[in-house]
């Protein structure tokens, strides 16, 4: 990996997260992203028979909830990414 390489992915993680501490109330460095989903989602355990058998026949909410929000957060972004990069 080159210098350069090593520079932009710095720069990158620290926009990035500058941008989501305006962006979001908090920021937990543990579980960065707890806060961007509604509390309904946040316990992993109780979710995951659910988004197995949603997986299992191709999608469903839960499914549906998170590409949404990972989607939400793409769009942020990459405004940032982009001027990093030159574009």
């Amino acid at each position: 990996v080159s210098r350069a390489d090593n520079d932009r992915s710095q720069k990158l993680h620290e926009e990035i997260s500058q941008l989501s501490k305006k962006l979001h109330k908090q920021h937990n460095h543990l579980w960065p992203w707890w806060e961007w989903v509604d509390a309904k989602y946040y316990d992993w355990d109780s979710l995951i028979p659910d988004l197995h058998r949603e997986v299992e026949k191709g999608g469903g909410d839960i499914t549906n909830y998170f590409v949404g929000k990972f989607k939400e957060i793409a769009e942020q972004v990459t405004p940032t990414i982009d001027r990093i990069d030159g574009r």
